[in-house]
């Protein structure tokens, strides 16, 4: 189970393709068998819509959602041993709960083994029965999990420990002076994904619409920091996608007393001045390109070149 689910779905397949295969492949199968068992496998790993998500493609749902998809997916082939590489990093708390818990329910009925890679302290001493932690490509402690936790003997586990961050120490001490006009403002913004194929209109089918936002309002105030939290699916994303011109939206946008009721008001300036950074890095970069090639591309289309700059 890889970290990054972006790179592990095809993205030309719906989510129910991708289990349907492995079902059929490894367990033998009929496909209406694989696609009935791919629904009930995306119920366990709490997706909520699990016919819909079947259906959806992988930039149709979230992060979360989409390494939920992975998850079942080698869950399904009831595999011996499993290898976990950072599974639950792009998950809230509650659905990474779930997903620890559907590891230890299947460890109980099959026996399954796991290399479970973290960063996560916490995380690792709550599932492992040992563990290994590892330094510039070498293993530098290792044993139980209460003793390396509670008697570190290396220097570096010792200070991982001591790098756990503690809800005490917040990273932003005070709160900035801010004005009492906002610089955003998000006035009942909606985001809809699914569309009905020119084939599905001359046939009478119905046309199946996901919902990835539903009236959203709220306001940024200059130099504020305004939280979003919510769990995997509940439209995080989607409404930072729709605030940079990523997603179609309904509904209304204001930047610094702008209006911005669709794609065709965000202009080169609205582009400049609203940025985004994605989640997964490694799908935001261009492996072909070198990173300078990478940093000099924004900044020639935003004319940012400072005067005399080659």
């Amino acid at each position: 189970v890889f970290q990054d689910p972006s790179t592990s779905l095809n993205p030309t397949l719906p989510l129910g393709e991708h289990l349907a295969e492995v079902l059929v492949r490894h367990r033998g199968l009929t496909r209406r068998q694989a696609w009935a068992e791919g629904e009930e496998r995306l119920a366990h790993v709490g997706l909520k819509v699990p016919g819909q998500m079947m259906r959806r493609y992988p930039h149709e749902a979230s992060g979360g959602e989409k390494q939920r998809v992975v998850i079942a997916t080698a869950f399904a082939c009831q595999p011996e041993c499993i290898i976990f590489d950072e599974p639950t990093t792009a998950l809230d708390v509650i659905t990474a709960r779930q997903i620890l818990d559907l590891f230890k329910a299947l460890q109980e009925e099959t026996g399954v083994a796991s290399l479970y890679i973290s960063h996560d302290l916490a995380l690792v001493s709550q599932i492992a029965t040992r563990v290994a932690v590892i330094h510039r490509g070498r293993i530098v402690e290792q044993g139980g999990v209460a003793e390396v936790f509670a008697r570190p003997q290396d220097a570096y586990t010792q200070r991982l420990l001591a790098a756990v961050p503690r809800p005490d120490h917040r990273l932003v001490e005070a709160a900035p002076e801010t004005g009492d006009r906002p610089l955003v403002e998000v006035e009942k913004v909606s985001v809809h994904y699914g569309r009905k194929p020119f084939l599905g209109r001359l046939l009478g089918r119905t046309n199946t619409q996901f919902t990835g936002n539903r009236e959203v309002s709220l306001s940024v105030k200059p130099g504020e920091i305004l939280g979003i939290v919510g769990e995997s699916g509940s439209g995080k994303s989607t409404l930072a996608k729709a605030m940079t011109g990523l997603n179609r939206f309904e509904g209304e946008i204001r930047f610094a007393g702008r209006r911005i009721t669709g794609l065709s008001d965000m202009d080169r300036a609205y582009r400049r001045d609203v940025q985004i950074i994605f989640q997964h890095p490694d799908s935001s970069l261009n492996p072909r390109q070198r990173i300078r090639e990478i940093l000099s591309r924004p900044i020639a289309a935003a004319s940012l070149r400072a005067p005399g700059s080659p």
